[in-house]
Order: C-alpha cells, then sequence, then structure tokens
C-alpha cells in the first residue's frame, strides 16, 4: 500500500515537472496529488473519535505536502485491521471523498476526522485568515452508493488501490469485481518494474529472474521421494544379508541372483530417473506463457482496464 503511494507521488512530481510526456502547465496537466501512508490516520486517531494533531503537526513539512501547490490528497485507512478505505479530499473544490468498497456509509466517522485535521492543518500552516477563508468544517462531503463494490471477502486492499489511482488522475472508477485479478497483475507488474507506467513489451521472463532450470513440481517431488525411499529398503536389505553369519553358500547363491536381478532392475530404474531429470531441465513452456499471457491482458493504460 505504501510503495504504491510513493509511486502515485513520484508520477505527480514527474508530471508537475513535464517528465514523460506530461506537460508543466497547470490547465494542462494532470492533478497535483499527495498521498499520505497508511500511517497516517492511524497515529492521528490512535483513540477512537479523537483527533491528535500534535502527533502529526510535521509531517505534512517531513513528506513535503503544500496545500497551496496540491489538487488531491489521498490517504488509505484500515478500519479496526481488518479492512481498507480511503479518503480522497478535493483541495480545490474543498470536497472530501469517502470510498469503502464494502458500504457507502461512514461507519467509523472517518470525514469528521479529517475535516478536523485539515482545519488544524490550514490554520498552522497557513495562518488564522486562511483556514477561515477556506472553512473547512463545514465543506460537503460525498458517500456515493453507485462507487465498486466488492463481491468477496479479500480484495478491499485492491479496490482502494485502484480508487486511489483513479482519484490521483481524476478519472472515474470504471472497474468492478470482475477486474479484480487483471488490477492484481497490474500492481505486480508497477512493483516490478518500480513505475505506474511499465514497458508496453514485457522482456523475456528468463531475463529478469535469471532462472535457467524451473523448479521441481510437487508430482516431481513425490515420486523422486518414492524412489530414494525404495532405494534404502533395498540398501537395507543388502545390509542385512551381507551380516548374517549363518546363511549359507546356497543362499548366498541365491542372493547373488537376486542382487544381479536386483542391480538390473536398479539399473532400469536409474534409466527412467536419468528421463526424468532430463525432462526436468527442459525449458518450462508454461512459465513463459503464463507471464505474456498476463502481459497481454494487462497491456497498458490504454488498452488494459480503464482505471
Amino acid at each position: 500500500m505504501n510503495f504504491f503511494a510513493s509511486l502515485i507521488n513520484h508520477r505527480s512530481r514527474a508530471a508537475a515537472l513535464g517528465e514523460k510526456g506530461f506537460s508543466p502547465m497547470r490547465h494542462s496537466g494532470p492533478l497535483r496529488t499527495f498521498m499520505l501512508t497508511t500511517f497516517f490516520f492511524s497515529r492521528q486517531s490512535a483513540r477512537i473519535g479523537h483527533v491528535d494533531y500534535d502527533g502529526v503537526r510535521r509531517w505534512g513539512v517531513k513528506v513535503g505536502l503544500n496545500l497551496l501547490a496540491v489538487d488531491v490528497i489521498i490517504v488509505p485507512i484500515v478500519v479496526q485491521r481488518t479492512h481498507w478505505v480511503l479518503v480522497s479530499i478535493d483541495v480545490v473544490r474543498r470536497q472530501f471523498h469517502y470510498y469503502d468498497s464494502l458500504s457507502a456509509e461512514d461507519v467509523c466517522g472517518v470525514i469528521p476526522i479529517f475535516k478536523e485535521w485539515l482545519h488544524d492543518e490550514v490554520q498552522a500552516r497557513l495562518g488564522n485568515d486562511a483556514a477561515a477563508d477556506w472553512n473547512v468544517l463545514v465543506c460537503h462531503a460525498f458517500l456515493a452508493g453507485n462507487l465498486p463494490r466488492q463481491q468477496d471477502s479479500g480484495s478491499c486492499g485492491v479496490f482502494v488501490l485502484a480508487a486511489a489511482d483513479c482519484f490521483s488522475l481524476g478519472a472515474p472508477l470504471a472497474f468492478s469485481q470482475r477486474d479484480i485479478a487483471v488490477l492484481r497483475f497490474r500492481i505486480a507488474l508497477f512493483i516490478l518494474f518500480d513505475d505506474l507506467d511499465y514497458p508496453e513489451h514485457l522482456p523475456d521472463p528468463a531475463s529478469i529472474t535469471g532462472w535457467t532450470t524451473p523448479a521441481t513440481s510437487d508430482a516431481e517431488t513425490v515420486d523422486m521421494d518414492e524412489e530414494d525411499a525404495n532405494a534404502d529398503e533395498r540398501d537395507e536389505g543388502d545390509a542385512e544379508d551381507a551380516g548374517n553369519d549363518e546363511v549359507g553358500e546356497e543362499e548366498d547363491e541365491e542372493s547373488g541372483e537376486g542382487d544381479d536381478q536386483s542391480g538390473l532392475e536398479y539399473g532400469e530404474e536409474g534409466v527412467e530417473n536419468g528421463d526424468t531429470c532430463h525432462a526436468m531441465q527442459e525449458p518450462d513452456t508454461g512459465f513463459d506463457e503464463q507471464f505474456r499471457t498476463v502481459g497481454g491482458a494487462v497491456g497498458t493504460r490504454g488498452n488494459g482496464v480503464d482505471v
């Protein structure tokens, strides 16, 4: 979550500087966005319903949050240590947007806490006159009921990251539960390439992982374990026969024939084992096909899921 926040902040700074094809002109450039970390809300509201502004007074200064040079402030929040929600503050329009993939209501009273924080922040950083002009405490709060909702119990984090990406770009939240699998792959690629605009043509998986031999599958591991166990049993049987002084010549001959036969059988099994190892050393096309399928599915922001 925090890694994704750093990527959003980096993209916003790059856009402001005119990098990656973005125009630095305010009227034609993207939104100036700043996303705080997951620790911010838990620090300023360590006690439920209480805002500890002194605990986060210097956070804005340390992270470089300029209230006069930002359009959107995004804050991810974990509720009761089990569920992720998101607050997006439209600084320009003085609006608070609350996004919860499970509910359309602010059941934990998050918006009032952020209103109080922003009021104190404006007053501390910009002065009393600015605080009176902003009048944050009466700003409108949006709790839209037509936003994307999750239909499972484990995708709230993906919904929050996708919503944060949309809010940071000023784009509509045009995704749903059926897009979660693709969104997970997109997030993985963002982290892999350390960029929200990963290359359109993905490199060869071998050049990324450095793997030359695929890992042993579970089925192969079971087969090898069984063969090792059989070999141990044969070795134990041979050791018992060798240590038995009461074995006669006839038994020795039979034992020898058995050993020859056993050796032949073991040799045949050794060939099979050799074939198995040779097959394991062949290129694993499954990983390559899966990786390229992922790359084709997610594509770029232009031809992938519209987030």
